[in-house]
Parts: C-alpha cells; structure tokens; sequence
C-alpha cells in the first residue's frame, strides 16, 4: 500500500525470454523457409554441373588416328538400348577389347552406331565374321573401320556373290519364325554346312528369304532335289542354287548445263530430265495452252501431206511476233 491508501501491483518476474520473441519466432520460420529454398537451389545448380561434366564425353571430337585403323571395326544398326556394358560383352568374345566409343548426341543417348577397338588384328577377322549377328534383338552390321576421306567410294565391292553359286541354296517362303537353329536341322542332313544367312530388315524382322552354303556342290545339288516343295507349316518354300540377277549400274547425273536443255527443265513431257529423285512435281509447262501447238503425230514423217498441207512448209512458218500473241490470247 502506498501513503495514500492505494494497493500497488507486483512487479511481474523476468522472462527468460526476450520481449521481442513473439515477433522473432515467425522471422526464424522465415528464415528457416528462406534457407531451405536457397539450399535446393543450391542442388539444382549441382546436378546441372554434373549433367554437364557427365557430357563432356559425348561433344568431345576425338582425332582420326590411322594407326588404328586395321584394329578398329565400324559397328552400325545397333539398337538405341544397347548401352558400352552389352557391347564389350558382345565383341570381347573375339578377342581382347582396347577402347568401345559408343557415339551419343549432346543429350547422351546413343546414335546407334559405335567404334571397337582390339589389341590384335586377329581379332578384328573373328569379328567381321559375326557380321549381321543379332545384339539386343536387332542384326549389327560389322565393317572394317576404313578413312574414307582418303578413299574413292567407288571402289567399294558388294560384300555377297551376284554370280552362280553352286555350293550355296537360296531359300524363299519361309515362315518369318524360322531360326538359324530350324534350317541346320533341316538342311545338314544333306551335307555338311559352311554358312547360314536369313535375310533381315533392319529391324531383325525376317523376310522368309535365307542363304544356305555347303562345303561342296554335290551337297547342295542333293538338297534342292530332296527339299525345293517342301511344306513347313503353312508355307510351301522354294529351294534353288542361288544365282542372283545381275546388279543394276548406278545411274550418273551430270551437273553440266549443257546436259539439261530450257525445254526440257521447263516442260512436264516424257522427254523432261529426271534426276536422282525423279521429275520434281514444279516442272510445269510456264506456255499457255491457247499459244502451245498441237504435236506432231506419231505417223508423220519429213515431206508427208497432213490435212492438205505440206508438213515441211509448215516448219518453214514464220516465228509469231508479239502481236500475234496478244491477238490470240484475247480469244
């Protein structure tokens, strides 16, 4: 109590926190929350530099070494899920591995086609001779690795016979499900077997097509007299000596103005010059139809009388002016 009779209040004790703590437990939520934000920013930023480390190996450009060239074989029409593991798996059963370069775009994933490089050329002969072999479900296509930069392409040689082959049987109508496994059975009965090919898409879809070679031609004679008529399932096949039709020459395009004339360029004939990709659909007739005229037919001859006319008086005409244009296209 005071002088004056007054009661006066208790001191309130001290807290053992601050008088701002209500106001700073929201700021440290805040702050917390801020944190948090700037730490995962901080784990994008981390994963983009390892994306981007990761990647190096797919933009780097590797020099042309000739050196390894005759141990180096091209791998092509390989499936996109083949990854460096399936195809070391694969090759290093011809022999010991140097390097793999599966070639990849700047996303990382495979192109499809790749580089194997062996210790010994011994091994490069063993793996061309898996050539077309199936590696994750599609035919891989093995060729020597080969600069061809320095190479006239011409050159090149078709890999298979396009000659009469007597030791070696061309299968046809066969069931797309027929394995390399079915026609041995089939046809070692007769003789002994050096090669078995079925043909494929690119895919590794078969085409009922296969080659079948023998050691010797008396074998090969047997089998087309003991199998060509054959039933398997529901496909009748046809067996014969494989002798293919010859190969048609590449048609040459020369890029000489004088090869190709104005009428021809311009006009939509028989007679218009075709090129690698046949007559393009703009090569229209730019003459109008009232001005164009009529072709001459197929019986005339030089001297001939056509509709009472000499057809020589009518190629001595005189060449129309521009008047006699403009009349005729006011018909």
């Amino acid at each position: 109590m005071d002088s004056e009779g007054f009661k006066i209040p208790p001191v309130p004790e001290k807290s053992h926190h601050s008088p701002n703590s209500k106001q700073d437990t929201p700021m440290d939520s805040d702050s917390i929350g801020r944190k948090r934000l700037f730490e995962e920013e901080e784990e994008k930023q981390e994963s983009k530099r390892r994306k981007v480390e990761t990647s190096d190996s797919h933009g780097t450009t590797i020099a042309h070494d000739p050196l390894k060239d005759d141990r180096t074989v091209f791998i092509s029409n390989l499936s996109y899920d083949s990854d460096d593991e399936s195809i070391k798996d694969f090759f290093s059963k011809m022999g010991e591995l140097e390097e793999v370069r599966l070639v990849r775009d700047y996303k990382g994933r495979s192109k499809g086609y790749c580089y194997v490089v062996y210790k010994s050329q011994e091994s490069v002969k063993q793996a061309l001779a898996k050539d077309r072999e199936l590696l994750d479900g599609r035919p891989v296509l093995i060729s020597p690795c080969e600069d061809r930069k320095n190479k006239n392409l011409s050159q090149s040689k078709f890999k298979f016979g396009t000659g009469l082959e007597r030791k070696k049987l061309f299968v046809k109508g066969l069931p797309f499900t027929t394995t390399k496994e079915d026609l041995k059975t089939m046809f070692e009965e007769h003789g002994p077997l050096k090669d078995i090919r079925i043909v494929t898409y690119r895919n590794g879809h078969s085409k009922g097509l296969a080659y079948i070679e023998y050691e010797d031609e008396t074998s090969a004679g047997n089998a087309v007299v003991k199998l060509d008529g054959t039933q398997i399932k529901d496909n009748v096949i046809s067996v014969a000596i494989s002798n293919p039709p010859p190969r048609k020459p590449k048609r040459e395009f020369s890029n000489a103005p004088s090869s190709v004339s104005l009428s021809s360029s311009l006009g939509s004939g028989s007679g218009a010059s075709k090129g690698p990709r046949g007559r393009g659909r703009t090569q229209l007739s730019l003459l109008p139809r009232s001005v164009m005229r009529p072709a001459a037919t197929a019986n005339a001859s030089n001297g001939s009388i056509q509709n009472g006319k000499n057809s020589d008086a009518q190629e001595k005409q005189k060449p129309l002016s521009n008047s006699d244009f403009s009349k005729m296209l006011r018909k």
